[in-house]
């Protein structure tokens, strides 16, 4: 029987991966989302796409939001983020969380792939977006698994 998503990560993965997030967001006025599902049946791009767009719901003064998408059995991801981190993230880290999240997920390595780019995102939210007073953690480092 094939296992699911949810089954694919312990209770200590969760939060060893929480805990990742909580320590990118540190020190900055970012918010990061974690979104893992088996199969993605388009493009993981613009699957994460349609998901940070629905996102967007929930209130948030600046568009610091990150989500990162794991597709596990399509071993596709996608890291999307909101209009100031596009415009300000450099192509140094778009080359660097690419090559990490493939390098780990041919070895089939989920959670450290997740866990890893979101080290490198923390390195670079924290010199992009600094914290600022009155900062609001908006999304509670959310986990959703399907």
């Amino acid at each position: 029987m094939n296992k699911t998503a949810k089954e694919l990560f312990t209770k200590e993965d969760k939060a060893n991966i929480r805990q990742a997030m909580l320590n990118a967001e540190l020190d900055t006025s970012a918010n990061l989302t974690v979104y893992i599902e088996l199969n993605c049946e388009d493009s993981a791009q613009k699957k994460a796409q349609k998901i940070f767009n629905k996102k967007q719901s929930v209130k948030c003064d600046k568009k610091h939001e990150i989500l990162f998408y794991l597709a596990i059995d399509s071993l596709q991801y996608a890291v999307i983020g909101g209009e100031e981190v596009i415009n300000k993230f450099p192509d140094s880290y778009w080359n660097e969380i690419t090559e990490s999240f493939e390098g780990q997920l041919k070895k089939k390595l989920y959670k450290e792939s997740l866990i890893k780019g979101i080290e490198i995102t923390g390195r670079f939210l924290k010199k992009l977006f600094p914290c600022q007073t009155g900062n609001v953690d908006d999304l509670n480092e959310e986990i959703i698994i399907k």
